[in-house]
C-alpha cells in the first residue's frame, strides 16, 4: 500500500505488519527485526515521497534472511520505489 504525501520527507517512512498468523510473539519479533535490518541500508535508495507499508505473509516464517532480503529487494524494485 502506498500513500502520496502532501508535503516533503527528510527520510522514507516504512512500516511493518506481521500478524499472529506468521507465528507466535518471539517469531513476529524476529520477523520485525530482520526486516528492520533490512530496510536500514536501503534507506538511501528508498523514494522519500511515500509510506510504505510492508505486510508479511504466514510463509516468511520459514524463509531464511537472504530470502527475505530479495524478496524485499524485489518488491522496491518493482514498486520503483528506489532512487537507481
Amino acid at each position: 500500500m502506498l500513500v502520496k504525501l502532501e508535503e516533503p520527507q527528510a527520510f522514507p517512512l516504512v512500516g511493518f505488519v506481521v500478524s499472529k498468523y506468521v507465528g507466535n510473539a518471539v517469531v513476529r519479533n524476529k520477523i520485525k527485526r530482520q526486516l528492520r535490518e533490512i530496510i536500514r541500508p536501503m534507506l538511501a535508495e528508498i523514494v522519500v515521497d511515500h509510506k510504505i507499508v510492508l505486510i508479511a505473509r504466514s510463509s516468511i516464517g520459514k524463509a531464511s534472511y537472504s530470502e527475505i532480503e530479495k524478496a524485499v529487494r524485489g518488491l522496491f524494485v518493482k514498486g520503483k520505489l528506489l532512487k537507481n
